[in-house]
């Protein structure tokens, strides 16, 4: 049996990048006084929804603004700014001595790029790492 796991919020926390990428974005729209207090709700829900409420705003040209801000960051740096959960490595390795093979699933646009820079936080499971699209993430 194969096992799959998401990246970004199960084996790996990605709230530094998420969070410095949605505060960018606002920056660059001068609207930081959006991002100011705890913005780790914008984790998980639609990243639309999440500029929508923050903006105040319905303008999906607005909106659609903070995304390509977001995506901007994140490419660049956000994609990096993440820690794998203690016990992650642990875990996979005793998985992978039963018997389990365990690919790992990525999700994303700046993970679909095909962007040959390392990913730190898969340096503990770097075996059977894979996009969604079959293709080995180096």
């Amino acid at each position: 049996m194969n096992l799959i796991f998401d990246l970004d919020g199960t084996l790996t926390d990605p709230e530094e990048g998420i969070v410095a990428c949605i505060r960018y974005a606002l920056e660059g729209l001068d609207r930081m006084e959006s991002g100011e207090g705890d913005l780790t709700w914008c984790i998980g829900p639609p990243l639309r929804d999440s500029f929508a409420k923050l903006l105040d705003s319905d303008d999906p040209v607005l909106v659609e603004e903070a995304v390509t801000l977001y995506r901007e960051r994140f490419a660049a740096k956000g994609l990096h700014e993440n820690r794998v959960y203690d016990g992650i490595p642990d875990l996979l390795a005793r998985l992978t001595e039963a018997g389990r093979a365990v690919p790992r699933h990525l999700e994303g646009a700046a993970l679909r790029r095909r962007d040959p820079a390392p990913f730190p936080a898969r340096q503990p499971f770097p075996r059977h790492l894979r996009c969604r699209d079959g293709r080995p993430v180096r």
